[in-house]
């Protein structure tokens, strides 16, 4: 659980880190052909996992920090 805006702000630089490997291991061919494609597999699912539960977790810190900011008028 992300408690704080520094928190916040690692965690979006990690979901930019995720981001590209996941990219390249899904566009890639090379990438793909490097290892056997259930070791392919894996290192994708586990990517997109992980970028999937950072995804989750800022999304949830955001709709907390909006829920308790004050009115602006």
């Amino acid at each position: 659980m992300i408690l704080n805006e520094r928190e916040y702000e690692v965690t979006k630089g990690w979901i930019a880190s995720f981001q590209e490997p996941v990219d390249l291991l899904e566009n890639d061919p090379a990438q793909r052909e490097a290892v056997h494609p259930l070791l392919h597999n894996a290192r994708l699912d586990a990517s997109r996992s992980q970028l999937e539960e950072l995804r989750t977790e800022a999304a949830a810190y955001e709709a907390r920090r909006c829920a308790t900011a004050p009115p602006t008028e």
